[in-house]
C-alpha cells in the first residue's frame, strides 16, 4: 500500500510535526491522529480548498492521546477509537455534532452495513453485567431491575454517532501463515491454535500477540465462551488462567509486540498472530507478489480468521472503529466541521483507505475498493481539489476499482450463520485498569 509515486519536498510543502501545542497558534487547525494514518495529499487538498494551514500531530495510543488532551494542549480534531470516544464524551471533552454543517457526510446511511449494525446495537442495547457465574448479556434496564440477583450492574447504550464520524473500522482475530496453520485447525480449535506446539509442516509454532491488554483479555474471554468484556470474578479468573497457560506453553516461541509486528510477521519471524484486521491487511498486501505492472503473480501466504463464538457466548469478536471528533475548546469549529466533512467525502475516504490499508467506514468506497468486477465504475467523485494530486500516484491507482480485491481480509467478516454479533469495547475506567494490571502481572510472571 502507500503507492505514492512522488514525494513532495518536505522542507517546502509538508506541514511540520511538533511536540508542543504552544507552537500551534499560527495554524488554522490542529489535527491529532494516529501515526501513518492519513494520506498527506488529502491534507494538502483540504488546505488548497479552504486556503488554510493545518498542523498535524500524532499519538501512539488512546491513553497517551487522553493524557495530552486532558493536559490542556490544543487539538481541534482528534481521531480516537470507539471506547475512547465514549470516555471523551463522558468527560465533556468533545462536541455533540451538528449534522446540518456537513456537505459530504450523510450520517448512518453512508456506513458499511456491518459497522452500522454494530453502532446501532451499541446505541440501543444496554448491558447487564453478570455475577456469580452468570454471563454478561445485552439487556434492558427493566431486565436488570428484575434480575439483580444475576447481574451486578447495568450500562446503558452509547450513541457514538452523536459525537463522532467513523473513519475506519475492523475486527480482532487470528492472522496466520497458511503453510503453517490450516483452516481446519482454526475452525476446530479457535483461539487455542495459539497454544499448539507444532505447525502442520512439523516445525515449532511461533506465536505473537499484539500488546494491548484489553484486547488480549477479550480474546481470552472469548476463548472461554464469555463476552469480550466481562467483570465477573469467575470469567476473569478463567481468562487469566488461559493466558498464563498460553505464555507457559509457548515459552521462548511466544512474543508480545506492538507496531514492530508489522515488520516481523512479513519477514517470517512468526507463524500466527493475534492482532487487528487492519494489520492483517497490511501484512497480506505486503507479502503479495506482483509483476512490474502491479499485477498479482502470487497470492500472499497469509490470511485472517475470526473464530466462531462458542455455544451460548453473547459476542463473536471485538469490532473497533477509529473516528473523528471535534473538541469542546476548538477555537474554529466551522473549519473543524469542514475538515471532518472533507475527510468523510467519497474521494478523500478512497485515498485514505488505499494509503493506510485499514477498512473504510464509507459503504460506497468499501464496495468500490473490494470489487472484482472489471467493468465496475465509480458512481461519483465529489472533491475537485483532489484531482490536482492525481499525477502523484502510480498510474491507474488513483480511484482504481478493486484496489484491495486481492486482500480478502479487507472484506471484513460479517456475522456467521449463528448470528452472534460483534461488539464494541465499552469505556469503564476501573475495569480497564484492572485488566491492564492483570495483563502486566501475567507477562511479568512468565
Amino acid at each position: 500500500m502507500k503507492k505514492i509515486k512522488k514525494m513532495l519536498l518536505l522542507g517546502c510543502l509538508l506541514t511540520p510535526f511538533v511536540q508542543s501545542a504552544t507552537s500551534c497558534s499560527s495554524y488554522d487547525l490542529v489535527v491529532f491522529n494516529w501515526g501513518e494514518y492519513i494520506d498527506n495529499n488529502v491534507i494538502y487538498a483540504f488546505e488548497d480548498k479552504y486556503g488554510v494551514s493545518v498542523k498535524y500531530l500524532t499519538f501512539d495510543s488512546n491513553e497517551s492521546m487522553m493524557q495530552k488532551l486532558s493536559g490542556g494542549a490544543r487539538y481541534d480534531v482528534v481521531f480516537p477509537s470507539d471506547y475512547a470516544v465514549e470516555e471523551m464524551a463522558s468527560k465533556g471533552l468533545i462536541e455533540e455534532l451538528d449534522y446540518s454543517k456537513f456537505e459530504y457526510y450523510k450520517g448512518e446511511e453512508d456506513l458499511v452495513d456491518l459497522l452500522k449494525d454494530s453502532i446501532v446495537e451499541l446505541k440501543n442495547g444496554g448491558t447487564c453485567v453478570g455475577k456469580d457465574g452468570n454471563p454478561t448479556v445485552s439487556c434492558t434496564l427493566d431486565e436488570f431491575n428484575q434480575n439483580q440477583d444475576k447481574y451486578s450492574s447495568y450500562k446503558e447504550g452509547f450513541d457514538m454517532l452523536k459525537y463522532a464520524v467513523p473513519y475506519t473500522f475492523g475486527q480482532t482475530g487470528i492472522l496466520y501463515n497458511k503453510n503453517k496453520v490450516s483452516l481446519e485447525e482454526l475452525e476446530t480449535l479457535g483461539y487455542d491454535v495459539l497454544k499448539q506446539e507444532k505447525n502442520t509442516d512439523g516445525t515449532t509454532r511461533r506465536v505473537v500477540v499484539y500488546d494491548a491488554g484489553k484486547d488480549v483479555f477479550s480474546m481470552a474471554l472469548l476463548a472461554n465462551g464469555y463476552d469480550i468484556q466481562y467483570e465477573d470474578t469467575q470469567g476473569t479468573a478463567k481468562a487469566s488462567a488461559w493466558l498464563e497457560d498460553l505464555l507457559d506453553k509457548k515459552a521462548d516461541n511466544f512474543a508480545i509486540k506492538a507496531d514492530e509486528l508489522l515488520d516481523d510477521v512479513p519477514n517470517g519471524k512468526h507463524d500466527v498472530a493475534f492482532t487487528y484486521s487492519g494489520d492483517a491487511i497490511y501484512v497480506i498486501d505486503a507479502t503479495t507478489e506482483r509483476d512490474e505492472d502491479g499485477n498479482v503473480t502470487k497470492q500472499s501466504d497469509w490470511d485472517f480468521y475470526i473464530p466462531k463464538a462458542k455455544e451460548g457466548a453473547p459476542s463473536r469478536t471485538n469490532i473497533y472503529c477509529d473516528a473523528m471528533v471535534i473538541t469542546k475548546d476548538c477555537p474554529n469549529k466551522d473549519l473543524a466541521y469542514k475538515f471532518v466533512d472533507f475527510m468523510s467525502s467519497h474521494d478523500a475516504s478512497y485515498l485514505n483507505t488505499s494509503y493506510i490499508g485499514y477498512t473504510t467506514a464509507r459503504k460506497d468506497v468499501y464496495e468500490e475498493i473490494i470489487s472484482t468486477d472489471p467493468n465496475f465504475e465509480c458512481t461519483h467523485h465529489d472533491v475537485e481539489e483532489l484531482d490536482n494530486y492525481a499525477d502523484l500516484y502510480d498510474e491507474g491507482t488513483f480511484h482504481k476499482a478493486g484496489y484491495f480485491s486481492h486482500v480478502p481480509t479487507y472484506r471484513l467478516v460479517d456475522k456467521y450463520s449463528d448470528n452472534v454479533p460483534d461488539k464494541f469495547y465499552r469505556y469503564d475506567e476501573a475495569y480497564k485498569k484492572k485488566i491492564e494490571q492483570l495483563w502486566t502481572e501475567i507477562v511479568l510472571q512468565n
